[in-house]
């Protein structure tokens, strides 16, 4: 069973950032006593079963809520227990590995190790891969760098740097069998379907430099779910062309997807330098700035996107993501509604993008369960809403 983490901001500046085990009943607050104190709010987080139950809510692992108590604002999560997996000792030899470990890292390993399995000797095979891993060297070792960046750290910036991680994002993925609802399935029904990505795999062995195919891979991988291999060959891209308006963009979406919500921020940030209106960039850095905490800038961000959009369906979708982030469940309803209600207006892209929103989004898993969005989709959507399952 996971901790609970508690953060509260005042003003924007962290004044608690506490871990703890809950096995019965916790206080947060300002009763005598409370493990963690702030003013105007007396709070108690109860250990039911596998889930936390705060203000009425359910917290199961990796769920976090918030609320606000005048210009103070607590940010509280259920954390996942850290799993620590067994390393298997190698059974390959280590030239191989690195082609191997190149080839995933670019999405590509299901074809190429296809290849290098029916004939792992074919010389011209091994070149093409070694080429790809070339393309792939500076998304590889971006990855390391990030990876290995905590080594070393000693307490207490090492629970700091985790601390961080965890309350940044989580990795956006299907929750339906807990959910008991559909929303995975209904947002794949909307996903262009074709052979874009075996194809673009197998012409990218013969023309690993060519821009054109791996923008295409990099979009494949996305619509398929498959953010690190999106990111990696976006990421490749934009280093580049650092000017290529779609290629940042998808890069920055594959990011929020990851949960790396700072360097999305970023991306969004050069995005605007280069596009000052475009309309998804600047919705969803708002987005951004509501997920690390900073309140102000993101409702700021927003409204001028209004003023800038002010007849535009998806502005209601980030007002819909911005209060699920802040707890307000009611507000995040009725934004979406709105959006729904306005669908023949998006475009295809942002159409798919708000279906995928609402099945994966990490921010909307209590929304997910809640009878009043069912209630919500079944009136907007018809037969064609999301359906319990059976």
């Amino acid at each position: 069973m996971g901790d609970l983490h508690v953060r509260v901001t005042f003003h924007e500046h962290v004044v608690e950032d506490q871990v703890m085990p809950v096995k019965g009943v916790v206080w947060i607050g300002s009763r005598l006593g409370a493990q963690v104190v702030f003013p105007g709010a007396d709070v108690a987080v109860a250990r039911l079963g596998n889930s936390l139950a705060i203000r009425g809510r359910r917290l199961r692992e990796g769920q976090r809520t918030a609320f606000r108590v005048g210009p103070v604002r607590v940010q509280v999560q259920h954390l996942e227990p850290f799993k620590i997996k067994r390393q298997l000792a190698p059974v390959l030899d280590y030239t191989f590995m690195l082609v191997a470990a190149a080839v995933m890292a670019s999405g590509m390993w299901v074809d190429t190790l296809g290849h290098l399995a029916h004939d792992p000797g074919t010389a011209d095979v091994t070149a093409k891969v070694a080429e790809l891993r070339d393309w792939l060297r500076p998304a590889i070792d971006s990855d390391r760098q990030q990876a290995s960046a905590n080594v070393g750290l000693r307490e207490p910036e090492q629970r700091r740097a985790t601390l961080d991680m965890v309350f940044e994002g989580r990795v956006a993925r299907p929750d339906d069998h807990q959910t008991g609802w559909s929303f995975y399935e209904w947002y794949r029904a909307a996903v262009p379907a074709g052979p874009v990505l075996s194809r673009a795999r197998a012409r990218l062995l013969a023309e690993p430099d060519d821009l054109h195919l791996h923008a295409m891979l990099a979009r494949g991988e996305y619509d398929a779910d498959n953010w690190t291999g999106a990111a990696a060959h976006y990421r490749n891209l934009v280093a580049r062309d650092g000017r290529n308006v779609a290629w940042l963009e998808g890069l920055a979406h594959a990011h929020r997807r990851l949960g790396r919500h700072r360097q999305e921020l970023e991306l969004y940030n050069h995005l605007l330098e280069l596009d000052p209106d475009n309309l998804m960039a600047m919705g969803y850095s708002g987005v951004a700035l509501a997920r690390l905490d900073q309140p102000d800038a993101s409702l700021a961000t927003l409204d001028e996107l209004e003023t800038l959009h002010p007849d535009h369906p998806y502005v209601s979708v980030f007002r819909g993501l911005q209060s699920a982030i802040d707890g307000q469940e009611g507000a995040a309803i009725a934004a979406f509604e709105e959006a729904l209600g306005r669908q023949g207006e998006l475009t295809d892209v942002q159409w798919l993008e708000l279906r995928r929103d609402l099945a994966l989004e990490p921010e909307l898993a209590d929304l997910r369960s809640d009878p009043r969005m069912h209630r919500m989709l079944a009136r907007q959507l018809g037969v064609m809403a999301p359906h319990k399952r059976h």
